[in-house]
């Protein structure tokens, strides 16, 4: 039931992880920020917000595979 639960983990975290770096990278211009700074700032901060989400997500999705394979360095 362990390895199921890191497997699931694993799909929603590379789901998530993929399309927060989607976002960041080819996604159209972000709306909202900050309302005094410049727009393409505000761009610029959502899109590094999107990309250091991503690759964390990416980085847990590595953590539940690990446990799904059953290689958990115990």
């Amino acid at each position: 039931m362990d390895r199921i639960r890191a497997l699931a983990a694993f799909l929603i975290l590379v789901g998530l992880g993929g399309t927060g770096l989607w976002i960041a990278v080819w996604g159209e211009t972000i709306s909202g920020g900050i309302p005094f700074l410049p727009h393409a700032l505000n761009d610029r901060i959502g899109r590094v917000a999107f990309a250091g989400g991503g690759i964390l997500c990416l980085a847990l999705s590595g953590l539940a595979l690990r446990d799904a394979l059953g290689r958990s360095g115990r």
